[in-house]
């Protein structure tokens, strides 16, 4: 069966055709986007945002058309904003690692009692929660990279991202209270 009698079935509803169409173009689609991100981690999640695009318009879709040009310039739309949305991450990251720095520069010069706050509070992560502590060391510590801490612990980088959030909002209140606390 060819392209257009399976746009036309999967138009009417027959989910089996439009599986018939994804397999037939997830790998030019895959190669295709694989060419154009960033983070060829990414691929296999953009094409799956790809084929849903698709899905979603389909029934705005031209059957007599060429569907592979019509996949690739969603492809395409996908891919730049997601090197867009990847780019505005590595500007944040950079930021806050510069201030990250500067901090620890102005620490070195006169330690003051956030610096005694944050050994405290990574001591009592250690203790009462090591898989936060474990996060936090392997991102700022050892500088692991996104992607390959997310492979490491089975999970998509943007749950990573809210992870460490959490992580660093967890340290955060902990220096926090242990600040207010002081007389």
């Amino acid at each position: 069966m060819d392209d257009c009698q399976l746009i036309t079935d999967a138009q009417g509803g027959d989910t089996d055709a439009f599986c018939e169409l994804v397999a037939r173009h997830q790998g030019p689609i895959r190669a295709y986007l694989a060419a154009l991100v960033f983070e060829p981690e990414s691929v296999f999640d953009l094409a799956q945002d790809v084929f849903l695009t698709a899905h979603n318009k389909l029934a705005d879709f031209d059957a007599t058309r060429d569907l592979g040009a019509w996949l690739r310039g969603i492809a395409r739309t996908t891919a730049l904003a997601h090197n867009r949305a990847a780019a505005r991450r590595t500007r944040r990251e950079h930021t806050a690692a510069q201030l990250a720095l500067a901090l620890a520069a102005e620490r070195e010069q006169a330690p003051d009692e956030r610096l005694t706050a944050l050994h405290g509070c990574l001591r009592q992560l250690a203790h009462n929660r090591p898989e936060v502590l474990h996060l936090l060391e392997q991102r700022y510590t050892h500088e692991t990279a996104l992607s390959a801490l997310a492979r490491e612990l089975s999970i998509a980088e943007g749950a990573l991202r809210v992870r460490l959030l959490r992580a660093r909002q967890i340290l955060r209140h902990c220096i926090d209270t242990r600040i207010a606390a002081e007389p």
